[in-house]
C-alpha cells in the first residue's frame, strides 16, 4: 500500500498482482484479499488500465457483494 500511497502505480500493481494478480490469491485473509483488490483496481485506473480495473472491481464485488468503497479516499 505504501507504493499506491506514494502514487507509485507501477510498483503499486507488480505487488498486489503478486498478492491477488493470478487465479487463486496468495493472500489467505479475505479482508487482505479484498483490501488488495481494491488497490489493484484503483492502481490500474491511475495507470488507464480499465478493462483490468473493473475485471479486479467485479472479483472484489463477486466475493463480497456488500462491499463498498469509502467515496472520500475513492471518489
Amino acid at each position: 500500500r505504501q507504493s499506491y500511497e506514494a502514487q507509485d502505480y507501477e510498483a503499486s500493481v507488480r505487488r498486489f498482482e503478486a498478492l491477488v494478480g493470478g487465479s487463486m490469491p496468495r493472500l489467505r485473509s479475505r479482508p487482505l484479499i479484498l483490501e488488495s483488490r481494491k488497490y489493484l483496481a484503483a492502481s490500474y485506473v491511475f495507470l488507464g488500465r480499465r478493462e483490468l480495473a473493473e475485471t479486479q472491481f467485479e472479483k472484489l464485488v463477486q466475493e463480497d457483494p456488500n462491499y463498498e468503497l469509502d467515496p472520500v479516499a475513492f471518489p
